[in-house]
């Protein structure tokens, strides 16, 4: 109990500290944190205690204390950030957002931020910008050092297909404000097209369609027929929901061609049901700008000129 309610007061003190001074700077009590051997000790704490809340109170402050702050010991960078993921849905919300803080001020460090997914990443982002029609010398370094000029940049993804860069791309910003500003710039305007994703739900990363694939449902060995119709069927309508955007990063060409070679008589359910599949596909990504109609509406007429 003591223990408890010892470690409670650290951290809410901790917390005070990094919610009222600037996020990009150290926490405001590391040096004397540290001079006291205090980050030593409430590691040896979540090592050591069997009790859940003092073990989630210790990782936090922990990773408030060493906000842009390179965490020298591996084994407690790999324990702190490895037990904060396991609780970022805890039910409690003040723990929620504790944790959540606590990332946050983890992932200030470049250090870190190879110890996040893209998804765990997007957590503390609220700006997003689809970019496209872009110069062929533009790279993802080029990105970075203009779109930072606006604020933080916290991921930039540029989808392949073939070993070639399709065109598009998505530049991920810590603060929406930072990605209004970039929008509104001038001179990024002269080298990419840009539009803002409004709704974070919608935000894109590398692993954005991981799980919509038709190549899985066509090549598992265990499935039968009338199981691999009825995942395309349930498919089908989540291309009719999902964000305009994520099909157009789907559907790349190897989709296209994993699609096409399954067609042959068109006489089967699931060479019917393929089809359905292409043409919401080809109707919804057609809502993009003309750069991607011309590329989708010649993938359909080639496939369906192969096919009839």
């Amino acid at each position: 109990q003591i223990v408890g309610n010892s470690i409670a007061g650290i951290v809410n003190i901790l917390y005070c500290g990094a919610i009222s001074t600037n996020h990009a700077l150290p926490h405001p009590y590391y040096e004397e944190l540290h001079q006291q051997d205090g980050i030593q000790k409430i590691f040896a704490l979540f090592q050591q205690t069997t009790h859940q809340f003092s073990k989630n109170c210790s990782s936090t402050s922990l990773g408030f204390i060493f906000r842009s702050l390179k965490m020298t010991d591996p084994e407690m960078k790999e324990q702190i950030i490895s037990h904060l993921k396991s609780i970022i849905n805890h039910p409690d919300e003040e723990t929620r957002n504790e944790t959540n803080l606590a990332l946050q001020c983890l992932n200030q460090n470049s250090d870190f931020n190879q110890q996040f997914s893209d998804e765990e990443q997007l957590n503390g982002a609220t700006g997003q910008l689809f970019i496209y029609q872009f110069k062929e010398n533009v790279t993802e370094s080029w990105l970075k050092e203009h779109f930072e000029q606006f604020g933080k940049v916290i991921s930039i993804f540029l989808p392949v297909s073939m070993e070639k860069l399709r065109g598009f791309g998505f530049v991920t910003m810590k603060e929406k404000e930072a990605s209004l500003r970039a929008f509104n710039h001038w001179y990024l305007n002269q080298f990419v097209h840009l539009d803002i994703i409004e709704n974070k739900s919608d935000f894109i990363t590398s692993e954005a369609s991981k799980h919509l694939s038709i190549e899985r449902i066509l090549t598992s060995k265990k499935t039968s027929t009338e199981q691999q119709l009825s995942k395309l069927q349930k498919l089908l309508i989540k291309f009719k929901t999902k964000s305009v955007i994520k099909l157009l990063v789907f559907f790349d060409y190897n989709q296209f061609i994993i699609i096409n070679e399954k067609l042959k008589k068109c006489d089967s359910e699931i060479e019917f049901e393929l089809l359905r599949i292409l043409e919401v596909v080809f109707e919804r990504i057609q809502q993009l700008p003309q750069i991607y109609t011309d590329y989708t509406r010649q993938k359909k007429v080639n496939i369906l000129r192969n096919r009839f």
